[in-house]
Protein backbone atom coordinates (compact mmCIF):
# COMPACT_ATOMS: atom_id res chain seq x y z
CA UNK A 1 0.00 0.00 0.00
CA UNK A 2 0.91 3.53 -0.96
CA UNK A 3 0.17 5.68 1.66
CA UNK A 4 0.93 9.98 2.21
CA UNK A 5 0.28 12.56 4.64
CA UNK A 6 -1.23 16.06 2.89
CA UNK A 7 -0.58 18.98 4.93
CA UNK A 8 -3.72 21.27 4.02
CA UNK A 9 -5.77 23.93 6.21
CA UNK A 10 -9.27 25.72 5.05
CA UNK A 11 -7.98 29.37 6.24
CA UNK A 12 -4.61 30.98 4.39
CA UNK A 13 -4.65 27.55 2.14
CA UNK A 14 -1.53 28.52 0.11
CA UNK A 15 -2.52 26.63 -3.24
CA UNK A 16 -6.06 26.65 -3.48
CA UNK A 17 -7.05 22.99 -2.15
CA UNK A 18 -10.21 22.26 -2.60
CA UNK A 19 -12.96 19.27 -1.38
CA UNK A 20 -11.77 17.01 -4.46
CA UNK A 21 -8.10 18.46 -5.08
CA UNK A 22 -5.11 18.81 -3.92
CA UNK A 23 -2.55 21.30 -5.29
CA UNK A 24 1.07 21.05 -4.68
CA UNK A 25 4.96 22.14 -5.91
CA UNK A 26 7.18 20.39 -8.71
CA UNK A 27 9.18 19.14 -5.72
CA UNK A 28 6.61 16.42 -4.33
CA UNK A 29 5.70 15.07 -7.45
CA UNK A 30 8.27 12.10 -6.77
CA UNK A 31 5.80 10.91 -4.33
CA UNK A 32 2.78 10.72 -6.47
CA UNK A 33 4.71 8.64 -8.82
CA UNK A 34 2.67 5.41 -7.85
CA UNK A 35 -0.02 6.74 -9.76
CA UNK A 36 1.31 6.88 -12.90
CA UNK A 37 1.70 3.10 -12.76
CA UNK A 38 -2.36 2.87 -12.02
CA UNK A 39 -1.71 2.14 -8.19
CA UNK A 40 -3.78 3.82 -5.42
CA UNK A 41 -2.47 6.28 -2.75
CA UNK A 42 -4.47 6.25 0.32
CA UNK A 43 -3.32 9.69 2.24
CA UNK A 44 -4.60 11.12 5.40
CA UNK A 45 -5.09 14.76 5.79
CA UNK A 46 -3.35 16.83 8.68
CA UNK A 47 -4.21 20.52 9.52
CA UNK A 48 -0.83 22.90 10.42
CA UNK A 49 -1.11 25.18 13.20
CA UNK A 50 -0.60 28.12 10.65
CA UNK A 51 -3.57 30.31 10.43
CA UNK A 52 -5.00 29.03 13.60
CA UNK A 53 -5.07 25.66 12.21
CA UNK A 54 -6.14 22.44 14.90
CA UNK A 55 -2.69 21.19 14.39
CA UNK A 56 -4.73 17.41 13.63
CA UNK A 57 -5.36 14.84 11.11
CA UNK A 58 -8.83 15.20 10.08
CA UNK A 59 -9.99 13.49 7.56
CA UNK A 60 -8.58 11.23 4.68
CA UNK A 61 -8.81 10.60 0.99
CA UNK A 62 -7.99 8.17 -1.83
CA UNK A 63 -6.24 8.99 -5.30
CA UNK A 64 -6.43 7.21 -8.19
CA UNK A 65 -5.77 9.34 -11.20
CA UNK A 66 -2.22 10.78 -12.15
CA UNK A 67 -1.27 13.88 -10.95
CA UNK A 68 -1.78 16.71 -13.95
CA UNK A 69 -0.45 20.39 -14.39
CA UNK A 70 -2.67 22.82 -12.30
CA UNK A 71 -4.45 24.87 -14.55
CA UNK A 72 -4.73 27.64 -12.17
CA UNK A 73 -1.25 28.24 -11.54
CA UNK A 74 1.58 27.60 -13.65
CA UNK A 75 4.47 25.79 -12.14
CA UNK A 76 1.61 23.50 -10.08
CA UNK A 77 0.37 20.72 -9.85
CA UNK A 78 -2.65 18.79 -9.13
CA UNK A 79 -3.83 15.42 -8.09
CA UNK A 80 -7.64 14.68 -7.70
CA UNK A 81 -9.67 13.03 -4.50
CA UNK A 82 -11.62 9.91 -6.16
CA UNK A 83 -14.19 10.15 -3.60
CA UNK A 84 -13.91 13.35 -2.01
CA UNK A 85 -12.76 14.10 1.93
CA UNK A 86 -13.61 11.71 4.36
CA UNK A 87 -13.78 13.44 7.51
CA UNK A 88 -12.76 11.71 10.46
CA UNK A 89 -15.14 11.57 13.59
CA UNK A 90 -12.70 13.10 16.22
CA UNK A 91 -9.69 14.63 15.29
CA UNK A 92 -6.70 13.01 16.15
CA UNK A 93 -3.67 15.51 17.50
CA UNK A 94 -0.42 14.82 15.41
CA UNK A 95 1.01 14.10 18.99
CA UNK A 96 -1.03 12.09 21.46
CA UNK A 97 1.00 9.79 23.75
CA UNK A 98 3.69 9.79 21.24
CA UNK A 99 3.79 11.29 17.91
CA UNK A 100 1.97 8.96 15.06
CA UNK A 101 4.54 9.41 12.62
CA UNK A 102 7.30 7.27 12.63
CA UNK A 103 10.00 10.16 11.53
CA UNK A 104 8.97 12.08 14.20
CA UNK A 105 8.92 9.88 17.29
CA UNK A 106 12.85 9.94 16.79
CA UNK A 107 12.80 13.50 17.00
CA UNK A 108 12.60 15.77 20.18
CA UNK A 109 9.26 17.72 20.29
CA UNK A 110 10.94 20.96 20.20
CA UNK A 111 11.98 19.76 16.31
CA UNK A 112 8.94 18.85 14.92
CA UNK A 113 7.94 22.31 13.74
CA UNK A 114 11.40 22.31 11.99
CA UNK A 115 11.58 19.27 10.55
CA UNK A 116 8.04 19.62 8.76
CA UNK A 117 9.18 22.81 7.00
CA UNK A 118 9.46 21.91 3.07
CA UNK A 119 7.59 18.88 4.34
CA UNK A 120 4.10 19.31 3.15
CA UNK A 121 3.67 16.24 1.70
CA UNK A 122 5.56 13.20 3.20
CA UNK A 123 5.23 9.37 2.99
CA UNK A 124 3.58 7.20 6.06
CA UNK A 125 3.99 4.02 7.40
CA UNK A 126 1.07 1.63 7.01
CA UNK A 127 0.91 0.80 10.97
CA UNK A 128 0.88 4.66 11.53
CA UNK A 129 -1.86 4.92 9.13
CA UNK A 130 -3.44 2.53 10.65
CA UNK A 131 -2.98 3.34 14.27
CA UNK A 132 -4.51 7.32 13.61
CA UNK A 133 -7.61 5.36 12.11
CA UNK A 134 -7.66 3.33 15.20
CA UNK A 135 -8.24 6.74 16.95
CA UNK A 136 -10.20 8.84 15.09
CA UNK A 137 -12.70 5.70 15.64
CA UNK A 138 -12.58 4.43 12.51
CA UNK A 139 -11.98 1.38 10.34
CA UNK A 140 -10.10 1.66 7.20
CA UNK A 141 -10.72 -0.48 4.53
CA UNK A 142 -8.89 -3.82 3.59
CA UNK A 143 -5.46 -2.29 3.41
CA UNK A 144 -3.91 -5.04 4.28
CA UNK A 145 0.15 -6.35 2.36
CA UNK A 146 -0.45 -8.87 0.16
CA UNK A 147 1.60 -10.93 1.92
CA UNK A 148 -0.50 -10.93 5.31
CA UNK A 149 -1.92 -14.38 6.38
CA UNK A 150 -5.56 -14.21 7.32
CA UNK A 151 -5.19 -14.95 11.17
CA UNK A 152 -2.97 -11.56 11.30
CA UNK A 153 -6.22 -9.88 9.25
CA UNK A 154 -8.29 -11.08 11.33
CA UNK A 155 -6.39 -9.97 14.68
CA UNK A 156 -5.98 -6.19 13.23
CA UNK A 157 -9.88 -6.57 12.99
CA UNK A 158 -10.48 -7.26 16.10
CA UNK A 159 -8.32 -5.04 17.72
CA UNK A 160 -9.65 -2.33 15.83
CA UNK A 161 -13.05 -3.23 16.47
CA UNK A 162 -12.60 -3.59 19.90
CA UNK A 163 -10.85 -0.14 19.98
CA UNK A 164 -13.63 1.20 18.35
CA UNK A 165 -16.27 -0.05 20.81
CA UNK A 166 -14.72 0.28 23.57
CA UNK A 167 -13.95 4.21 22.96
CA UNK A 168 -17.78 4.74 21.73
CA UNK A 169 -18.60 3.40 25.41
CA UNK A 170 -16.23 5.85 26.77
CA UNK A 171 -17.56 8.21 24.89
CA UNK A 172 -21.21 7.71 25.92
CA UNK A 173 -20.50 7.43 29.83
CA UNK A 174 -17.90 10.91 30.24
CA UNK A 175 -20.26 12.94 28.17
CA UNK A 176 -23.43 11.80 30.24
CA UNK A 177 -21.35 12.39 33.20
CA UNK A 178 -20.51 16.01 32.30
CA UNK A 179 -24.31 16.63 30.84
CA UNK A 180 -22.77 17.11 27.64
CA UNK A 181 -20.69 20.20 28.14
CA UNK A 182 -17.47 21.02 27.87
CA UNK A 183 -15.93 20.84 31.74
CA UNK A 184 -13.61 24.18 31.07
CA UNK A 185 -15.55 26.15 28.23
CA UNK A 186 -19.11 25.16 29.57
CA UNK A 187 -20.22 24.83 25.26
CA UNK A 188 -22.40 21.93 24.79
CA UNK A 189 -25.53 20.91 24.13
CA UNK A 190 -28.85 22.49 25.69
CA UNK A 191 -30.77 19.59 24.83
CA UNK A 192 -28.29 16.22 24.77
CA UNK A 193 -30.68 14.28 22.75
CA UNK A 194 -29.94 15.71 19.72
CA UNK A 195 -25.87 15.24 20.49
CA UNK A 196 -25.71 12.64 17.58
CA UNK A 197 -25.97 15.45 15.27
CA UNK A 198 -22.38 16.78 15.59
CA UNK A 199 -19.28 16.64 17.81
CA UNK A 200 -19.04 19.86 19.62
CA UNK A 201 -17.86 17.99 22.98
CA UNK A 202 -15.63 14.81 22.79
CA UNK A 203 -14.67 12.77 25.89
CA UNK A 204 -10.96 12.76 26.70
CA UNK A 205 -8.57 10.37 28.56
CA UNK A 206 -6.68 11.76 31.23
CA UNK A 207 -4.35 9.31 31.38
CA UNK A 208 -3.60 7.63 27.36
CA UNK A 209 -5.26 4.11 27.08
CA UNK A 210 -2.27 3.91 24.32
CA UNK A 211 1.16 2.25 24.43
CA UNK A 212 3.15 2.43 27.54
CA UNK A 213 0.33 4.78 29.37
CA UNK A 214 -2.02 2.20 30.28
CA UNK A 215 -4.55 4.10 31.39
CA UNK A 216 -8.34 2.95 31.33
CA UNK A 217 -12.14 3.72 30.64
CA UNK A 218 -13.30 4.26 33.77
CA UNK A 219 -15.63 7.89 34.22
CA UNK A 220 -12.66 8.85 36.61
CA UNK A 221 -10.34 9.06 34.05
CA UNK A 222 -11.89 11.00 31.79
CA UNK A 223 -13.54 14.66 30.92
CA UNK A 224 -15.42 16.06 28.54
CA UNK A 225 -13.57 18.56 26.52
CA UNK A 226 -14.49 20.62 23.00
CA UNK A 227 -12.57 18.91 20.14
CA UNK A 228 -10.16 22.22 19.91
CA UNK A 229 -9.45 21.42 24.02
CA UNK A 230 -9.53 17.91 23.66
CA UNK A 231 -6.62 18.37 21.14
CA UNK A 232 -4.56 21.02 23.64
CA UNK A 233 -4.84 18.38 26.68
CA UNK A 234 -3.51 15.64 24.32
CA UNK A 235 -0.56 18.23 23.14
CA UNK A 236 0.10 19.20 26.99
CA UNK A 237 -0.65 22.28 26.44
CA UNK A 238 -2.57 22.57 29.56
CA UNK A 239 -3.54 20.26 32.75
CA UNK A 240 -5.68 19.69 35.28
CA UNK A 241 -4.92 19.95 39.45
CA UNK A 242 -7.00 19.94 42.12
CA UNK A 243 -6.68 22.71 45.08
CA UNK A 244 -9.09 21.95 48.35
CA UNK A 245 -12.19 20.28 46.12
CA UNK A 246 -11.89 23.10 43.05
CA UNK A 247 -10.32 21.38 40.06
CA UNK A 248 -7.88 23.94 38.13
CA UNK A 249 -6.46 24.67 34.88
CA UNK A 250 -2.57 24.54 34.27
CA UNK A 251 -1.17 25.70 31.09
CA UNK A 252 2.12 25.35 29.40
CA UNK A 253 4.39 28.43 28.66
CA UNK A 254 3.93 27.01 25.26
CA UNK A 255 0.47 27.83 24.82
CA UNK A 256 1.08 31.47 23.86
CA UNK A 257 1.46 29.92 20.32
CA UNK A 258 -1.49 28.44 20.18
CA UNK A 259 -4.16 31.46 19.05
CA UNK A 260 -7.25 31.04 20.72
CA UNK A 261 -9.20 34.28 20.00
CA UNK A 262 -10.26 35.96 16.73
CA UNK A 263 -10.66 39.37 17.82
CA UNK A 264 -12.00 40.32 14.35
CA UNK A 265 -14.06 37.67 14.12
CA UNK A 266 -15.03 38.54 17.93
CA UNK A 267 -14.55 34.65 19.32
CA UNK A 268 -12.80 33.79 22.07
CA UNK A 269 -11.83 30.19 23.73
CA UNK A 270 -10.94 31.28 27.10
CA UNK A 271 -8.09 29.17 28.68
CA UNK A 272 -5.97 30.82 31.71
CA UNK A 273 -4.09 29.90 34.87
CA UNK A 274 -6.51 29.12 37.42
CA UNK A 275 -9.80 28.50 35.84
CA UNK A 276 -12.17 26.93 37.67
CA UNK A 277 -13.39 23.47 35.84
CA UNK A 278 -16.69 22.24 36.10
CA UNK A 279 -17.34 19.05 37.84
CA UNK A 280 -20.48 16.54 37.77
CA UNK A 281 -22.19 16.49 40.66
CA UNK A 282 -21.55 12.76 42.29
CA UNK A 283 -18.03 13.56 43.45
CA UNK A 284 -17.36 9.54 42.69
CA UNK A 285 -16.98 10.55 38.84
CA UNK A 286 -14.63 13.17 39.48
CA UNK A 287 -10.91 13.06 37.75
CA UNK A 288 -8.98 10.73 39.79
CA UNK A 289 -5.98 12.44 41.16
CA UNK A 290 -3.94 9.86 40.29
CA UNK A 291 -4.57 10.26 36.33
CA UNK A 292 -3.79 13.87 36.72
CA UNK A 293 -0.86 13.59 38.41
CA UNK A 294 -0.07 11.43 35.87
CA UNK A 295 -0.99 13.16 33.10
CA UNK A 296 1.05 16.23 34.68
CA UNK A 297 3.93 14.33 35.14
CA UNK A 298 4.22 12.62 31.65
CA UNK A 299 1.94 14.56 29.14
CA UNK A 300 2.38 18.17 30.49
CA UNK A 301 4.71 20.56 29.23
CA UNK A 302 6.03 22.98 31.43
Amino acid sequence: MHALVLTTRAADNRYGDTPSTYSFPRMYLRFFEPLNGGNEIVAVLFEPRHGGGRQSYFGWVTMRDAPRPDPREEGLWQVSYADGIQMFPRLVPRVGDQAFEASLRELPLRQHGLFMQNRSVRPIGSDDLIRIFEHAGVIPPDWSAPEEDATSLRRRHERMVHSVVRDAGFQKRVLATYDYRCAVSGLGYVNPSKFARGGLVEAAHIRPVGGEHAGHDDVTNGIALTPSLHGLFDAGMFTLRYEGGVLLVRTSPLLHDVRLNAPEMGTCLRLENDMPVRLPESTASWPARSSLEYHARRIFRP
